[in-house]
């Protein structure tokens, strides 16, 4: 060890977090720009003071970012159940796994682990299964929510629940969404602000 490490700033990320670069596809970039237009839409036309710019905390357009992620990974999903070619299905598997990773490095909600574990499980990977399952459950008994994180659990929940009742998100039930379940509740918090141009 030489000397000069001893006086290196020392990293002051909570315990077993570590800054991670990631690259993003073209289709990532643009299913996570599709999010923050659409999350900024319904935010300007529900709160925003004509002739202002919001602004938020980065933790939410890195959730907003990993919101649009997880759609992407949902169609891919659909690809997948539609695909007739091996090949295919493994190239979009590949595709799907790794964006619904990034969706967790930019917002570490279990949930997406849990996504993890479930999309392997669907393709027969049982060992890959267990490890996610077992990591989810580490998460999830680690994890202590903040509220902008309870705010997006919220969301993420009730867009499951309505998909596993069977109901179709529409672009519009899911921009009212937005806006009932998470803007409004940012907004209240204090999480959005607004400033003159």
């Amino acid at each position: 060890m030489k000397i000069f490490n001893w006086f290196k700033p020392k990293s002051n990320a909570p315990k077993g977090l570590v800054r991670l670069e990631v690259e993003f596809t073209d289709d990532e970039n643009a299913a996570m720009s599709r999010a923050i237009e659409r999350f900024d839409a319904v935010v300007t036309n529900a709160h925003a003071p004509e002739g202002t710019r919001m602004s938020t905390p980065p933790k939410v357009r890195s959730a907003i970012s990993a919101q649009g992620l997880a759609e992407y990974v949902a169609d891919l999903q659909l690809e997948i159940e539609n695909s007739n070619s091996a090949a295919t299905t493994a190239k979009l598997m590949e595709k799907s796994v790794k964006a619904q990773m990034k969706a967790y490095a930019l917002h570490n909600l279990p949930i997406y682990l849990f996504r993890l574990a479930r999309m392997y499980e669907c393709a027969g990977n049982e060992a890959k299964s267990q490890e996610f399952s077992q990591l989810y459950q580490r998460a999830q008994d680690e994890f202590q929510p903040d509220q902008i994180d309870r705010i997006f659990l919220e969301l993420t929940e009730t867009i499951e629940k309505l998909g596993d009742e069977g109901c179709d998100i529409s672009p519009t039930l899911k921009d009212q969404l937005n806006r009932v379940l998470l803007a409004k509740p940012l907004y209240e918090a204090g999480f959005l602000c607004f400033s003159r141009s």
